[in-house]
């Protein structure tokens, strides 16, 4: 399989958030952990352009490095980042879209929003139970992102969110979240049905 790659405008989301949240002191040190790569054309990323997803990869584990987050942190940093590119995405490009959706079509729908923002990524398989209220999410042989379970996790809480369901939780049930090996994911999806 190609090297996955993973559209611009997730990186640029993510410096925007690094920005806006971090500390000065936490976003010097980010830079300096980054590659030079990746540091030195912050400016030049294109929204539709595809990077390699060892770029988010990068920023995540110099995230991790610079606030001194332990896995708790880590998850609750991921998590927001997420949210907040969540939050873009589905205001923005996607806004048409969420005018249409239910919690349960929103999870139906997440493999071709999947394929929007990731190339060469293996395809996301989603269950939703009979009545609504669960739904399971999985991702087998997504090799790259080390700290993938947090970032899909806070994408579909502020999905849920923005469809006025605030009763959303999101468990990620791979088997050994602290493998960096791992390849395969899956998360509980559970909401209050009305």
């Amino acid at each position: 399989m190609s090297q996955i790659q993973m559209k611009g405008y997730g990186l640029i989301t993510a410096f925007e958030w690094m920005e806006k949240t971090l500390t000065p002191a936490q976003r010097s040190r980010m830079m300096e952990l980054l590659p030079d790569e990746i540091s030195q054309h912050v400016d030049d990323l294109v929204p539709g352009a595809w990077y390699p997803i060892s770029h988010l990869d990068s920023w995540q584990r110099a995230l991790v490095e610079a606030t001194g987050s332990d896995y708790e942190q880590t998850w609750d940093h991921v998590v927001d980042v997420a949210r907040y590119t969540a939050r873009h995405n589905l205001s923005t490009v996607l806004r048409l879209l969420m005018k249409f959706l239910t919690p349960e079509k929103m999870v139906l729908a997440l493999p071709k929003i999947w394929t929007r923002y990731f190339r060469n990524a293996p395809q996301p398989t989603t269950k939703v139970d009979p009545g609504g209220g669960r739904a399971v999410l999985s991702i087998e042989g997504f090799r790259g992102l080390r700290y993938a379970g947090p970032a899909i996790a806070g994408w579909v809480i502020e999905a849920f969110h923005m469809l006025d369901v605030t009763s959303v939780r999101v468990r990620e049930t791979l088997a050994d979240p602290d493998d960096e090996e791992a390849e395969d994911y899956r998360w509980e999806v559970t909401w209050d049905v009305g």
